[in-house]
């Protein structure tokens, strides 16, 4: 038990677990294929992203830091994709090279196109895929941010605030930021 406090409390002062200052977990490129119009959007939308995970205590840096797990998301058309058509996003957990989150922007305007419901959503989206990845799983939860399908009343409430973490998720994150930094040892 002392060994999750321990962990907990260099977690909250921002220390790794070697004792060393944390600059960041997470460095996040964005890349906007859709256009320039959309800019402002997605800017936002990474803004309000970023805010969401230093809530959970998680360092999101964008692109010119380059430190922690490194994530390239890409803003495009759904039209291509071939998977579920009602998908907003899709993430590839496991993926250590080239793109892990595809956000299809145009189904996200579908559900609505006031600016401030488009950058609550796109956040949220983004937020949901980028989790995925730093867990290491493909893991809906029962509540919070990483439900599988959100009702009416969280697409709400994405517009006038945030929907939070459930406690398992924060851990999760944890553990798979844990679990990247840990060395393995040769044989």
């Amino acid at each position: 038990m002392k060994t999750y406090w321990v962990i907990g409390i260099m977690m909250a002062a921002g220390m790794n677990a070697n004792g060393k200052s944390r600059d960041c977990d997470v460095t996040l490129r964005v890349v906007n294929n859709v256009g320039m119009s959309a800019g402002t959007l997605v800017n936002a939308a990474k803004l309000k992203a970023s805010e969401m995970f230093r809530e959970a205590g998680v360092k999101v840096r964008e692109t010119g830091s380059s430190c922690g797990v490194q994530l390239l998301i890409e803003i495009e058309n759904g039209n291509d994709y071939g998977g579920h058509q009602s998908a907003l996003a899709y993430a590839m957990p496991y993926k250590t090279a080239g793109t892990n989150i595809h956000v299809f922007l145009d189904r996200v305007g579908q559900l609505g196109n006031r600016p401030s419901f488009v950058i609550g959503l796109l956040a949220h989206v983004m937020v949901h895929e980028i989790t995925h990845v730093l867990q290491l799983i493909d893991r809906p939860s029962a509540g919070g941010v990483m439900k599988a399908s959100w009702t009416r009343e969280d697409y709400q409430r994405m517009d006038l605030d945030r929907i939070p973490f459930a406690t398992e998720d924060v851990e999760l994150i944890r553990k798979g930021l844990a679990s990247r930094n840990t060395p393995t040892k040769a044989e």
